[in-house]
């Protein structure tokens, strides 16, 4: 394996792991809302509080275990490659979406069908 992807697959999986400690983190503790009282608006900003946690936490429980097959790929060495074309997958998508599977181009062939 060339040192540059060497390199970048040692960079995602620390993204990885830190993405996994904080969303194990996030998903085992308990958030708490007073729900009484308070002006209209603070109980409207409350409730925005309510619902964008909601969000994010769903959203981590969806990626969560799609880190967990990217850190499993890194281990077995078939990490960084496009399940549809087999190529390698691009450097700077790997670095933003550590967990992708396919690559731009296998994106684009995936989406032309």
């Amino acid at each position: 394996m060339k040192n540059n992807r060497r390199e970048l697959i040692e960079k995602c999986e620390e993204k990885l792991m830190d993405m996994k400690y904080r969303y194990q983190l996030t998903l085992s503790s308990t958030t708490s809302y007073q729900k009484d009282g308070g002006e209209v608006i603070d109980m409207a900003h409350r409730e925005l509080q309510v619902q964008s946690s909601i969000f994010f936490r769903d959203r981590m429980k969806a990626i969560l275990p799609q880190v967990h097959l990217a850190l499993n790929r890194i281990q077995e060495g078939t990490y960084g490659y496009c399940e549809l074309s087999g190529e390698e997958i691009e450097p700077n998508r790997l670095l933003a979406v550590p967990w992708t599977t396919v690559s731009m181009k296998g994106h684009r062939l995936e989406n032309a069908s």
